[in-house]
């Protein structure tokens, strides 16, 4: 069995976005490097996006890594365990920070996921386009 990881896309407009993600573990592992937000699916299609607000509820014994993907991937927030609203507005998102073969996606790494554990997850974004990044 596998883990059962449901990304939706909850809006996608021409400037903003927001996905939730939620996580059931059936004990078989972690994830890694799993797509949670792909922009080559989002319409119109930015260049990457920036991350205005989190919003998450995580179970207790598990944490989530998120990334930007790049040839090296960079870290772009760790979600503990527990129920917190980050907002980044005030000084314009957090913004991809990878330097070689950026591709503006963000990518989910489970530490912890055990057999039950849940959470979710909610990342609303604002989309960039060439010289916006």
């Amino acid at each position: 069995m596998a883990n059962t990881i449901e990304v939706e896309t909850i809006y996608d407009g021409l400037t903003d976005c927001a996905v939730m993600v939620n996580i059931l573990g059936d004990g078989s592992g972690e994830e890694t490097n799993l797509i949670v937000v792909n922009v080559s699916e989002l319409s119109p299609v930015p260049t990457e996006v920036r991350i205005m607000r989190i919003q998450v509820s995580i179970g207790l014994t598990f944490l989530v890594q998120l990334l930007w993907a790049a040839d090296l991937n960079v870290l772009a927030m760790n979600l503990m365990p527990t129920w917190q609203d980050w907002k980044f507005w005030q000084f314009g998102g957090l913004r991809n920070r990878a330097t070689v073969g950026r591709t503006g996606d963000i990518l989910m790494t489970t530490y912890g996921l055990g057999a039950n554990e849940y959470g979710s997850f909610v990342i609303e974004m604002q989309k960039a386009f060439g010289d916006d990044v």
